[in-house]
């Protein structure tokens, strides 16, 4: 709050409780509307350079998805209610290269 307002802790400590909750809540809504904003620009940049060298997108022997599509399997579209679920590393690699289409060497 104090970054989003600048305001000082005096000043945030002399809030009614209730009016303090509030504002947390809204708050750490806003940081995380900025942060998934933040995601979906580098989203972007990295869905937009593999769509140019035509590589991690299965090769070019696929047609490469949507950048919507791309939000969506990454978790960041409009749609997507909860993010996927992992146990191990191994499970993440699994997903990525789903999402690419192919496996990744090394």
């Amino acid at each position: 709050m104090q970054r989003r307002y600048s305001w000082t802790d005096e000043y945030i400590l002399q809030l009614p409780y209730m009016r303090l909750k509030q504002l947390m809540i809204d708050s750490a809504q806003w940081e995380a509307d900025e942060n998934r904003e933040s995601f979906r620009q580098h989203a972007f940049v990295a869905w937009h350079h593999s769509n140019s060298i035509n590589g991690l997108f299965g090769g070019g022997k696929t047609e490469p998805p949507t950048f919507i599509e791309f939000l969506d399997a990454m978790g960041l579209g409009e749609g997507t209610t909860e993010e996927p679920d992992f146990e191990t590393a191994a499970e993440v690699v699994e997903y990525i290269d789903s999402l690419f289409g192919h496996q990744l060497e090394g």
